[in-house]
């Protein structure tokens, strides 16, 4: 058996399996995993083709995570040996609802923590705020386009350092130090977008950079928003981003757009309600009895 360190060379080996893998959570795309790799201190676990990432939550738990689909047949040895490994960790996770039947009630327990849970919407609403209760939002779209000229880009490696100058001074007016944000995280994934398939735009107005987002397209249906940093004096500038981020992944035919967790900070978790997920996907954690 061996372990290492997750690095930017697993990619290679990690991101084929993750696409063949039925599920919305954001955990399985390998930016995810790579870029928040400090912060989970995962490791790529290799037993004779069977791989498997461990990792530590947020709350300190330590996990056994599958990078196969347990709900598909043929996969019994390899949850047998999942089973079996997972005895030196604190849980496997994350699950999915719709793996779930793979755990039995009699052996396994079967939890899950709210804040890890990602925020998922229908990428039309996201798109065009369609609907009655987006309507606050299409107006601050509107108030932009009436009170800003926006040149948009896409984030290409001629671009990054548009974008990276929005991020430095996002950082700046944090108030808090990059080790206590995602800066440092949200600074390697711009320096290596083309090699971890991202997609994204960045916004200027009057020629200076204001804005940006960024994600990617991690299976046949779903996108996700990895990063959107902007200047917050710009009214309506995060709604905007948002949409064109929407309406550029709907054209490569994804029908859903995740905003992954809030990790129970109040007023993330305020703004990404205030857009009406139409679920919230929550990643379950199963511990043999």
């Amino acid at each position: 058996m061996n372990k290492e360190k997750l690095l930017l060379k697993h990619g290679e080996i990690i991101s084929g399996k993750l696409a063949d893998i039925d599920t919305a959570l954001s955990e399985y795309s390998f930016a995810n995993l790579y870029l928040f790799r400090g912060k989970h201190d995962y490791y790529l676990i290799d037993d004779n083709g069977n791989l498997f990432l461990s990792g530590v939550t947020y709350d300190d738990k330590t996990f056994l995570m599958p990078l196969r689909d347990l709900s598909e047949a043929g996969n019994e040895a390899y949850f047998a040996e999942l089973i079996e490994k997972s005895s030196g960790y604190d849980m496997i996770y994350p699950i999915p609802e719709n793996w779930l039947d793979t755990f039995p009630s009699d052996a396994f327990e079967v939890s899950y923590v709210e804040n890890d849970s990602d925020y998922l919407y229908e990428i039309e609403k996201i798109a065009s705020y369609s609907g009655r209760k987006l309507h606050a939002k299409r107006n601050l779209v509107a108030q932009f386009l009436r009170y800003y000229k926006v040149e948009i880009l896409p984030i290409n490696k001629e671009n990054v350092p548009l974008a990276i100058e929005v991020l430095n001074k996002w950082q700046s007016e944090s108030g808090s130090d990059k080790e206590q944000t995602d800066f440092i995280p949200c600074l390697e994934a711009l320096r290596n977008m083309e090699t971890l398939n991202q997609n994204g735009q960045i916004f200027l107005i009057d020629r200076v950079p204001k804005g940006f987002i960024f994600g990617e397209q991690y299976n046949k249906e779903y996108c996700v928003v990895h990063f959107a940093k902007a200047d917050i004096s710009v009214k309506g500038i995060y709604q905007y981003m948002f949409s064109v981020f929407a309406q550029a992944n709907k054209e490569m035919q994804c029908r859903f757009i995740n905003f992954e967790q809030d990790l129970g900070k109040e007023g993330l978790r305020a703004t990404k309600r205030s857009y009406y997920p139409i679920k919230l996907l929550h990643k379950y954690r199963i511990a043999v009895k």
